[in-house]
């Protein structure tokens, strides 16, 4: 009888802790692009997932790409948080990810953050990456758009992994603070040399000119004749304006989904 039991007992710890490996790899084993609206060719797709997977895994924060064609009777932030929260994506207890949805039918797009993924992404960072891909959505090139979008996310992560996400003081540039001292010393020496240029040229042009050592000698005879001069105050004008003061402050607001998670976002249109 003790035999049977410990027969059964090892059958049902054998069972629970393969569901825990099944129930534990299933976040893994999302499509981290679902096409829905059918944007990308399959190999464009693969190689994006494939992508997406990678920065998910080594940066342990869902980044998902979502595209759709029709929203219901739900706005882009709604759908954006329900399809991450229902479909199980997020990572850690926080539900860590960041999300982007693209519908194609009333063209909108939104982006919906959780757990680190608000920390991470901050209102104003979320505008400049979308400052970043919309040009692309609008112009129809979606791979070179969500590519954009993947590679500015793992930026983002690993910034906001050093302590200080990318916000209202600290957006990336562009261009290198050196290149552009590099590039402001060249426009002050092309300017130099024109204004060098221009004036041995106007110079050359007065040659004839002789020179007059009193003002006096510049007044034609009997042109100017003044009888009375004195100084007469008209009036006073004091012009003043408020200057308006910065009232961003920066980092994520938050909102809560049908689920009850706090998410951040932003949505708008391409």
């Amino acid at each position: 009888m003790k035999k049977k039991i410990v027969f059964i007992m090892s059958i049902f710890l054998l069972m629970f802790f393969s569901f825990q490996g099944i129930f534990a790899n299933t976040n893994q084993d999302l499509p981290k692009f679902v096409d829905n609206a059918d944007l990308l060719t399959a190999d464009e797709e693969q190689e994006l997932n494939n992508k997406l997977n990678k920065i998910s895994n080594e940066q342990k924060m869902d980044v998902v790409i979502l595209t759709t064609y029709g929203l219901g009777e739900k706005t882009a932030t709604q759908y954006a948080d329900d399809f991450f929260d229902y479909s199980g994506y997020g990572q850690g207890d926080g539900h860590d990810g960041i999300l982007l949805l693209v519908d194609m039918e009333s063209r909108k797009w939104a982006i919906s953050t959780t757990g680190y993924g608000i920390f991470a992404f901050t209102d104003v960072g979320q505008d400049y990456i979308v400052k970043q891909f919309k040009p692309y959505l609008s112009e129809g090139d979606y791979k070179k758009a969500f590519h954009k979008f993947a590679d500015l996310s793992e930026d983002f992560i690993i910034q906001a992994n050093k302590g200080e996400p990318y916000d209202t003081h600290n957006l990336p540039r562009s261009i290198s603070s050196g290149a552009i001292v590099a590039i402001m010393f060249m426009e002050i020496i092309i300017c130099f040399v024109i204004a060098l240029f221009v004036g041995l040229y106007r110079k050359s042009k007065l040659k004839t000119v002789v020179k007059k050592t009193d003002a006096l000698d510049y007044m034609e005879s009997g042109s100017l004749n003044i009888m009375d001069s004195r100084d007469v105050f008209v009036n006073k004008i004091i012009t003043s304006r408020t200057i308006p003061k910065n009232t961003t402050s920066g980092g994520s607001s938050t909102h809560s989904s049908s689920s009850g998670r706090s998410h951040g976002g932003s949505s708008g249109s391409f």
